[in-house]
């Protein structure tokens, strides 16, 4: 088989990695444009042979690709794959048979692909934000059509609120990027260490907090910050009077939470997990309890689940906008009233959606 020494011959080895049934001869000369996006033909052109193009003989595809399971996040899966001589690439693939796309990377070049089952080149326009280009996509064989991503576009995408894809063949194809960048890290840290899962670069292990209250896997399907200890929490940051907390739950990223002990002897920890945003409180209480929760003078109806010996209230973004507003708070659980200071916690809610942005990975301080 005849491949052009070139990233799209990388990113063909890389996507035959993701499919291991696929065994498609694709001969493919790269056409560049000014775009951030590569464009690139599946057509094979005889004339770049007599034009001295660079044509290397490869071995044939190996058939003994094997994917593992890396990490998980929401509707996300990451998978490492692998050979017989060792690690090949990481991918990312959203579990949502409406709208899949997957995440592709070997280290040397990322591709974007997405569902297509006429197995012809497409051509289209692709929209980050606002930000337009065209693309032509290789069909991989097995109903994909793979877009290979320039570094730039892919720093885009982790920032970016919205993606489109519009080919030519189909209609738009439209994506909320709000969770694209905790799988997008994932697969980054999947591909620094060849699949290899490292603990100590997620998280620094010398932070580790052994805590008896860490969450668990909550009802809804994500979790709650506080529990018994299922959890290992590590320290990602410290923010005024909060100390920021990143968790793992068997060693895939679970949520970040804020911790504040204020004076008088009382506790308050408020976490995200990329799903739903909450504030525990430690105060027994049932399950599926109802009651208030009165910011400053803003008093609004509360919900939430009990863990432990702790009451979790399930917060809405307007209930956060106020939180991060606030000076103070209280719970009326049913039983009692427990008051709480909010000192501190617009510095709070930014450090920890930073942390979950993340994936708990804490930033690398400059020398």
């Amino acid at each position: 088989m005849l491949y052009i020494k070139s990233n799209i011959t990388v990113l063909m080895v890389i996507w035959f990695a993701l499919a291991t049934a696929l065994h498609a001869q694709v001969r493919s000369p790269i056409t560049t444009s000014n775009d951030n996006l590569v464009s690139f033909s599946p057509l094979y052109d005889p004339m770049l042979e007599s034009a001295g193009a660079m044509i290397e003989e490869t071995d044939e595809i190996p058939d003994d690709l094997e994917d593992s399971l890396y990490g998980k996040i929401g509707d996300w899966r990451i998978y490492s794959v692998a050979d017989s001589k060792g690690w090949v690439s990481c991918y990312g693939q959203l579990n949502d048979p409406t709208l899949p796309i997957r995440i592709v990377s070997s280290g040397e070049v990322w591709g974007l692909a997405f569902a297509d089952e006429t197995n012809n080149q497409v051509k289209g326009r692709i929209i980050i934000d606002r930000d337009a280009k065209t693309f032509n996509a290789i069909p991989t064989g097995d109903g994909w059509a793979i877009i290979e991503v320039s570094n730039k576009a892919f720093r885009k995408l982790k920032k970016a609120q919205n993606l489109s894809l519009i080919p030519e063949n189909f209609g738009e194809i439209s994506y909320h990027l709000g969770s694209f960048s905790i799988p997008m890290s994932i697969v980054e840290t999947c591909v620094r260490h060849k699949g290899e899962i490292v603990v100590s670069d997620l998280l620094k292990p010398k932070t580790l907090t052994i805590n008896p209250i860490g969450g668990g896997p909550a009802q809804y399907g994500g979790f709650n910050v506080v529990g018994k200890g299922k959890s290992k929490e590590y320290r990602y940051a410290i923010s005024k009077n909060w100390k920021i907390y990143s968790a793992l739950y068997k060693d895939q990223f679970a949520y970040c939470v804020g911790a504040y002990s204020f004076p008088g002897g009382g506790k308050v920890r408020l976490g995200y997990d990329n799903t739903q945003w909450q504030i525990a409180l430690p105060v027994n209480n049932k399950k599926n309890w109802e009651g208030f929760l009165q910011i400053d003078k803003n008093v609004g109806h509360a919900t939430g689940t009990a863990a432990g010996n702790w009451t979790i209230v399930w917060l809405g973004l307007p209930d956060l906008d106020k939180i991060r507003k606030g000076s103070k708070a209280k719970l009326g659980y049913g039983r009692a009233d427990y008051d709480f200071s909010l000192n501190g916690s617009a510095a709070a809610i930014k450090k920890i959606k930073q942390c979950v942005q993340r994936a708990g990975i804490a930033p690398t301080k400059k020398k």
